[in-house]
């Protein structure tokens, strides 16, 4: 398998083939790979808005098909479908018969026979015109009328679904043999050398050519680089984020410890107010204050007694205060100094991580900078051990938290979930209340994620026993306490409900 160096790689250059004869030669690949193989499923795939045209060959193959960016990518395996639905229902499953290209134009037709035991055989054909920001997908039937596109396009063929596809007007003869560029950034630069029906794919810091399948691979490959750069990315996000949440928290402390300071001004107040009531220790209350003569100007001074204390004891009182406010600023002081080097600290990591063009040389980074123990846990991560509540993790990994009791309930929905992560309950019969976890307040977790927190919740009530059980669920933040109510005991709003079978996630890893 060709695999790639790091590097600033944009599918801008690569999703969909630059020219007629590399389309060409990437149908003739595609034609050895799934030709005889079966078409299984023609998947929508709502989150990346992408079409997914899943073949049973050996071993499997999907192609990824999108407008935006364009896109048109053999991978090899079958993608995740639950977060997909599928269409062209109509001519799958359907075995592969021939994939064919066009040395004068960007096509790449794929030629379906589905069996059926109550009628003959139906062909199809999908057509892909790989044209950029006017690319599209077109299913016809045996007679070439168009069945079902992917997307009209408004053009002068007027092609829509019952009309018959016309395909777009050639373009100019190619050579019989000439070299065309397939991939180029900053690093590598692959190019395509053919002569009739021979080719081969070359990387131009190497003279050797790539592979039994150059550019299925090559493309598999760069999209395989891309998906851990969005991996390393969503890395090194996470740890900004948490970095920005310490540098908040301190500055919240600053401001906090700035007010105290502020205070520690009243020191010599109290201090002044303690020899007052000293030198004058019979002198009568009235409602709660004493007036004395200021010793310098001579001029009546009212002092507010504590409550329950005598003159005296109210006098040790500010005396206590006064000298807690004096040690006390030194103290301030430095841990606002502390403070702010620290976010400086901070700060200058942050830029850090942002240069780290690795997954090695950020952990070496984090490691470097001590970052693991300078900063507080993560929002996103919850402690890992407690006997309030358990901890489970969804298929995509994102975090369940379970109450053990009435008390663990309280503490895991008011003291531990965020106001953004959601909250789960089986509907009006006693259980545990359940906290997915969002990555972040902006981000919802993975439709699956909620499912299967739902038949947690499920799971961890009363109605364990029972099939499709009703759940509730809403953002912890309308979610409230029973007034006078007993611990667990809560009131809700703005919830969502669905119907599920109690189950742990399948593969979900108990952590506690």
């Amino acid at each position: 398998m060709l695999t790639l160096a790091p590097a600033e790689l944009s599918f801008d250059n690569c999703m969909i083939p630059k020219s007629a004869i590399i389309t060409y030669f990437l149908a003739r690949e595609l034609d050895r790979a799934v030709a005889g193989a079966l078409l299984h499923k023609v998947e929508y795939n709502k989150r990346g808005k992408t079409f997914r045209f899943l073949f049973a060959s050996t071993p499997k193959l999907h192609l990824l098909f999108s407008f935006a960016p364009p896109s048109f990518l053999p991978a090899a395996g079958w993608p995740d479908s639950s977060d997909t639905f599928a269409i062209w229902q109509e001519a799958t499953p359907a075995t592969v018969t021939a994939v064919e290209g066009d040395r004068r134009n960007r096509l790449i037709t794929i030629e379906l026979s589905r069996a059926s035991e109550e009628v003959a055989p139906q062909n199809f054909r999908i057509v892909f015109e790989l044209f950029g920001g006017q690319s599209n997908a077109f299913l016809l039937d045996a007679s070439g009328t168009i069945v079902q596109a992917l997307r009209v396009i408004e053009d002068k063929r007027r092609l829509r679904p019952r009309a018959l596809y016309q395909a777009p007007p050639p373009l100019a003869e190619p050579p019989h043999s000439g070299e065309v560029l397939v991939y180029e950034d900053h690093q590598r630069r692959y190019t395509l050398r053919f002569e009739g029906d021979r080719y081969e794919v070359h990387d131009a810091n190497s003279s050797l050519p790539l592979a039994t399948s150059p550019l299925i691979e090559l493309f598999h490959s760069i999209e395989s680089l891309d998906e851990s750069e969005r991996q390393f990315a969503e890395v090194r996000r996470s740890w900004r984020n948490r970095i920005n949440r310490e540098i908040g928290r301190l500055r919240q402390l600053i401001g906090k410890l700035a007010i105290d300071l502020v205070g520690c001004a009243s020191a010599e107040k109290y201090s002044r107010w303690g020899d007052l009531l000293m030198s004058n220790p019979q002198t009568t209350p009235r409602d709660g204050m004493v007036t004395v003569t200021d010793f310098d100007s001579g001029a009546p001074v009212e002092i507010e007694l504590l409550p329950g204390k005598s003159v005296l004891e109210s006098a040790a009182s500010y005396y206590k205060t006064a000298k807690k406010l004096q040690r006390s600023k030194p103290l301030l002081t430095e841990r606002i100094s502390k403070a702010r080097a620290k976010i400086d600290a901070l700060s200058d990591a942050a830029n850090t991580i942002d240069r780290a063009g690795s997954p090695e040389a950020l952990s070496d980074l984090i490691l470097a900078l001590g970052l693991s123990a300078k900063l507080k846990r993560s929002d996103d991560d919850a402690p890992e051990q407690s006997r309030y509540y358990r901890i489970l993790r969804s298929s995509d990994g994102e975090k369940i938290l379970i109450g053990k009791n009435s008390e663990g309930n309280d503490e895991l929905t008011f003291k531990v979930a965020r106001s953004y992560d959601l909250w789960f309950h089986a509907q009006q019969v006693p259980g545990s209340h359940v906290i997915l976890v969002r990555p972040d307040k902006n981000r919802q977790p993975s439709r699956r994620s909620i499912e299967e927190a739902a038949a947690v919740a499920a799971f961890y009530s009363e109605m364990r026993k029972v099939t499709q059980v009703p759940v509730i669920y809403t953002e912890r933040r309308y979610v409230r306490k029973m007034r006078k109510g007993a611990p667990g005991q809560v009131t809700y709003q703005n919830v969502k409900s669905l119907f599920i079978d109690p189950a742990l996630p399948p593969t979900a890893k108990r952590d506690d």
